[in-house]
């Protein structure tokens, strides 16, 4: 019995360490730029730019103003006959993820599920007394 609980402890105090390199080896890069009031989620991986696109949702104030860089999943929802252009940021397992509105400076969107890279400024906007948030002025590259 004492064999068993030594195997089991044993293989996670493995798995721990093989998580702890794991996240210091491939986890949170330099995507914060300071000087340029600028955010590049682009290239992080999934987890990280999930994480950081749903703290933008619920601490908006952190980030407004603020450039932001992100790589999702484009799609459309309709609010009183207006289309809402959103990027979904899905994490590393699938099974979270956090939606932004963004508004293209060129009008011109890409194909309902485009797997896009999108730039714009994070401001707030008011319709019917609630706050909403979105990337305006955003660009696809």
């Amino acid at each position: 019995m004492k064999s068993n609980v030594k195997i089991v402890l044993s293989s996670i105090a493995i798995l721990l360490i093989f998580g702890i390199l794991l996240v210091a080896l491939g986890g949170v890069g330099n995507y914060v730029d300071t000087e340029q009031n600028r955010i590049d989620l682009s290239h992080e991986n999934a987890t990280t730019a999930y994480t950081i696109t749903a703290n933008m949702l619920n601490n908006p104030n952190n980030y407004l103003g603020k450039t932001i860089k992100i790589k999702g999943t484009y799609f459309t929802t309709t609010n009183t006959n207006k289309a809402i252009h959103q990027l979904t940021v899905t994490d590393s397992t699938g099974c979270c993820s956090a939606s932004i509105e963004f508004v293209l400076k060129s009008n011109s969107y890409p194909p309902i599920n485009s797997i896009i890279t999108i730039e714009g400024i994070l401001e707030s906007y008011i319709i019917d007394n609630a706050t909403h948030y979105r990337l305006n002025n955003a660009t696809i590259s």
